[in-house]
C-alpha cells in the first residue's frame, strides 16, 4: 500500500511556547508517556507542556513537575460537550500536539489543537487521512516496539529532541518504573490531602 506523506514539509517551531501531550487511554500507557515529558523539558526548557488524558487518568500527571496544567476528556463523551471541548481546543491551539495513541479520537484532538502535530498511523488500516493532517505520521508497532521507544519515535530527532538529550529519557524500564512509581506516591499523597 502507497503511503501518502503531509506534504506541507514544515518543521515543528524551533522553541514552542506550548506543547499538547494527548494520552487517552489507560493508567499504564499515560505512566509511559513521562519519560516523553521529560524529553519536552529537556529540549525546550522554557516550554509549557500540558497533557489531555482521560479523567479517571488525570493524577497521574498531577504532581508531574514538567507539566503546566493536565486536561481531562471523559471516556465517553456527550456529543455536544464533545464538540465544544474540540472547539476550545482549536481556539486556544498549541504550537505542538504530540499523540502517543493510535486510534482516531486522539489524532483528532491533536489536529484540532496542535499548529504542528505528530501522531501515529497503524499500517495497513484504513487512516490515510491521518497521513494528511498529521504534520510527522509515525507508524505505529506495538509488537517489536516498547511503548516509551513508540511515544519518543514522536520527536523524530533532531527535529523536537536533540541526540544529545536523549538520555534523559530512559530506555531503562526499571528508571522507569521507579520514577513512575514516585510520581504515584506524590500523587496520591496530594490526593489524600485533598479529599481530607
Amino acid at each position: 500500500m502507497s503511503q501518502r506523506q503531509n506534504t506541507s514539509g514544515r518543521a515543528p517551531p524551533a522553541a514552542p511556547a506550548s506543547v499538547l501531550l494527548i494520552v487517552t487511554r489507560r493508567m499504564g500507557d499515560v505512566l509511559l508517556a513521562s519519560p516523553l515529558v521529560r524529553s519536552i523539558r529537556a529540549a525546550w526548557p522554557e516550554t509549557a507542556i500540558d497533557v489531555l488524558v482521560f479523567e479517571g487518568t488525570k493524577d497521574v500527571f498531577a504532581a508531574h513537575p514538567d507539566v503546566r496544567r493536565v486536561l481531562t476528556v471523559p471516556e465517553r463523551p456527550a456529543t455536544v460537550a464533545h464538540l465544544r471541548f474540540l472547539y476550545r481546543l482549536f481556539r486556544n491551539r498549541y504550537d505542538v500536539a504530540l499523540s502517543c495513541v493510535a486510534s482516531d479520537r486522539p489524532t483528532l484532538y491533536a489536529v484540532a489543537g496542535g499548529r504542528w502535530r505528530a501522531g501515529f498511523v497503524v499500517p495497513g488500516r484504513t487512516s490515510g487521512w491521518k497521513y494528511w493532517f498529521l504534520s510527522r505520521p509515525v507508524e505505529f508497532d506495538n509488537v517489536d516496539t516498547h511503548t516509551v521507544a513508540m511515544n519518543l519515535a514522536l520527536t523524530g530527532a533532531p527535529l523536537l529532541v536533540p541526540t544529545a538529550q536523549r538520555p534523559l529519557a530512559s530506555s531503562n524500564l526499571a528508571e522507569v518504573t521507579a520514577v513512575s512509581k514516585r510520581m504515584l506516591a506524590r500523587s496520591a499523597k496530594r490526593s489524600a490531602t485533598w479529599l481530607r
